[in-house]
């Protein structure tokens, strides 16, 4: 198997990130380049622009929230989006495919804000059903889980230590994540 390099980014808005990612594409030429936090809807998404560097991309997003794609320089052998356990899918917030063989998760967890919030819960029941996924979905394949987590438990996680939202999230640990 040749040497494969992936790469990830939450862009924090694609449209506004262009100026940085699309020289570092041409620059790095990693074989995957998985982004989150794309907050475009779908017909919006600049696919021309990463056509132009070589890539092709799939996505799934929305208008002001959310959002993930994976750019790449071979077609995906299988693509899916979200979550198939009966529950919202969130199809903006996984992407599963396989490229070479290799099967790419990129996700974006929801943010859970303060722990006696509804956001908070709901990322834990998130975090539930990505673990069942998982398990019944992935087991004995290479795999590679990548994007963002929305995960911090240190201070230096956070871009800003001193910020509220450091303090809500990195100072009140919510466990860690086992997936097996």
């Amino acid at each position: 198997m040749k040497n494969f390099k992936i790469a990830t980014y939450n862009v924090n808005s694609i449209r506004s990130r262009l100026h940085i990612i699309l020289p570092w594409l041409k620059e790095n030429r990693p074989d995957v380049f998985c982004m989150q936090e794309t907050k475009v809807e779908d017909g919006k998404f600049p696919v021309g622009e990463f056509e132009d560097t070589g890539y092709g991309v799939i996505f799934k997003g929305a208008k002001r929230y959310n959002g993930v794609a994976i750019a790449s320089l071979e077609k995906p052998e299988m693509v899916n989006s979200g979550l198939d356990d009966g529950n919202p899918p969130d199809k903006d917030r996984l992407i599963r495919c396989v490229f070479s063989g290799i099967h790419i998760i990129n996700t974006y967890v929801p943010q859970g804000r303060e722990r006696e919030s509804p956001h908070f819960a709901y990322k834990l029941e998130w975090f539930r059903r990505l673990r069942d996924f998982w398990t019944n979905c992935i087991h004995r394949r290479a795999v590679n889980l990548c994007g963002d987590l929305n995960v911090a438990p240190e201070a230096i996680d956070v871009h800003d230590p001193k910020d509220f939202w450091a303090m809500s999230v990195s100072r009140r640990r919510c466990g860690r994540l086992s997936i097996t």
